[in-house]
Parts: structure tokens; C-alpha cells; sequence
């Protein structure tokens, strides 16, 4: 799958599945990725609980401010800075905003995995917990892939899968 954005600036491309899942029940999510250019880019990749809005969960990485109410994401911004951030939100607060000690390299793939149990979820990118943090244990939640451009050049999200992993709620 591809996702690519057009060449105007602030424009983007997603894919969500519809929420069926929640953390009552438990959730594994899996996505193997990369972005073709890492300048002048934002990409979200984890669970959310909106199926529209084309800019993503995340408003502002530096502090959290957030466009979704609860939410579990890896959200890279050179915006703010050139980190891959673990963040998630729970009824609309911060519930974790951790960095990637990585370094991420354009066109490079990397495997995220969010784990979802109650009201707690935690971020790994390659196989290393990033962080935890608090996120709604019954809000239904979707699979949620976005990539924009900064900049008037497009951007493309390759994902080679995704994955959402537990008993559907709805």
C-alpha cells in the first residue's frame, strides 16, 4: 500500500478500517512502514478514535496538543522536531509522550507495535519499548495510517502490512 500525498503543502493521505476495537478487550497492533523523504513530513501510525480528519491525531507534537480525544500513535513532525514520538491521549490528556532513542532514515522500513490492555497502551518501534501511557479503555478505536506533506513536494507512506489484533467490539 501506498499512500502519497499531493504537492501542496499541508496535503495528505490516510487509510482507517472503522472503529471496532477497544482496550477492554485487549488490542495488538502492527504495521510495517517507511517514508520516502523525511524532510518537511508528518506520518501517524497506530489506533485512533476518529475516522476523519485528514491531518491526524496529533495537533502539535512538542507538548501534546491533540485532534483526537483518545488515541495511541508513533507520530513523526519535522514540524516540531526529526523524533518518532510515542503519544497517546486519554479523554482528550496527554497519557504518554515518549521519544525513539532511534533514528529514523528515509525509505527505511520500520515495525511499529502498540499494545492496548484496560485503559493503559505502550509504543515499540522495532522491537523497543518507547514508552506507556493512559488512553480510554472503552472507546472504540481504528487502525490509522496519515502521511502530509510540509512542504510543495509529495510525501509517500509505503507499508509493506498492518495488522489490528484482538476480539471486535462492534
Amino acid at each position: 500500500l501506498n499512500l502519497q500525498t499531493d504537492t501542496n503543502a499541508s496535503d495528505s493521505a490516510l487509510q482507517k478500517f472503522g472503529r471496532h476495537w477497544r482496550g477492554t478487550e485487549g488490542i495488538y497492533y502492527i504495521t510495517k512502514f517507511n517514508l520516502d523523504n523525511i524532510g518537511t513530513a508528518k506520518f501517524e501510525v497506530g489506533l485512533a478514535d476518529a475516522i476523519t480528519g485528514d491531518t491526524g491525531m496529533v495537533a502539535t507534537k512538542a507538548t501534546p496538543t491533540h485532534t483526537g480525544t483518545d488515541y495511541a500513535v508513533m507520530c513523526f513532525d519535522t514540524s516540531d522536531d526529526t523524533n518518532v514520538t510515542f503519544i497517546s491521549a486519554a479523554a482528550g490528556a496527554t497519557g504518554a509522550n515518549v521519544d525513539w532513542t532511534g533514528t529514523l532514515a528515509a525509505a527505511t522500513d520500520i515495525i511499529v507495535e502498540i499494545v492496548v490492555r484496560g485503559g493503559f497502551c505502550a509504543g515499540y518501534v522495532n522491537g523497543q519499548l518507547v514508552g506507556g501511557g493512559a488512553i480510554t479503555a472503552t472507546t472504540l478505536l481504528t487502525p490509522h495510517l496519515m502521511v502530509l506533506t510540509r512542504t510543495g513536494a509529495a510525501r509517500i507512506l509505503t507499508v509493506d502490512y498492518q495488522g489490528c489484533i484482538g476480539p471486535r467490539s462492534a
